[in-house]
């Protein structure tokens, strides 16, 4: 993840750090989504004029997918 996604930016104890702040779930909805996008907005961090809405873009389709081949825990 920190080499692929962050193209090793930042410092593998940076990465720990963060992820042990908010951990990855399997449960995310455009809600969610559209919660955090309004927050960001709100706090400054998100610098979109207009953000798109949650709904329009988040595809929990392939969560949905990438689910199903997690095994049952």
């Amino acid at each position: 993840m920190r080499e692929t996604l962050f193209k090793g930016q930042i410092s593998k104890d940076d990465f720990e750090d963060a992820i042990a702040n908010s951990p990855y779930a399997l449960d995310v909805t455009a809600a969610h989504i559209q919660v955090t996008t309004d927050t960001m907005v709100k706090t400054g961090v998100g610098r979109m004029v207009r953000p798109p809405r949650a709904s329009d873009w988040v595809r929990t389709d392939l969560l949905e997918a990438a689910k199903k081949s997690v095994p049952a825990r």
